[in-house]
Order: structure tokens, then sequence, then C-alpha cells
């Protein structure tokens, strides 16, 4: 179990490999983490028929796929 205070020192890589052993705080905080980088980012992909909160929603659904396969040892 992490400790919220905990959370502010650990690095990216320690939460993703809590989050792929299976701890659902630790994915939720590293989504938290990187929500901001992933909302500047959605400007430069608008296109016509999508609005902004889809291309959002899809660069999320990126971010939880990395942290998934993310692996240390081709870092």
């Amino acid at each position: 179990m992490l400790l919220s205070g905990s959370v502010d020192t650990m690095a990216d890589e320690e939460l993703v490999r809590l989050a792929q052993s299976g701890n659902s705080y630790a994915t939720e905080c590293i989504i938290m983490r990187h929500r901001g980088l992933v909302a500047s980012c959605t400007p430069g992909y608008l296109a016509k028929g999508f609005d902004s909160d889809d291309i959002f929603q899809e660069g999320m659904i990126g971010l939880y796929k990395a942290i998934l396969d993310y692996d240390n040892s081709k870092a």
C-alpha cells in the first residue's frame, strides 16, 4: 500500500512498476501526474470531426497503455 505522502517523491519508474503489479493507486497517481502533459498536447491533434475532449480521452488512453507496456530495460 502506498502512503499518499510517499508518492510526491517517488520516481515515475517506481510508480509504473507498482502500477504494472496491480496497484491501482499507483496507476491513478501517475495518470494524475501526467494529465497536464496530455492536455497540453491535444490542441496539436485537433482534426475536422473531432473535439478536444475526444482527443484528450485518446491521449489518456495512450498514457494508460504506456504505463502497462513500459519496459524499464528498454529505457
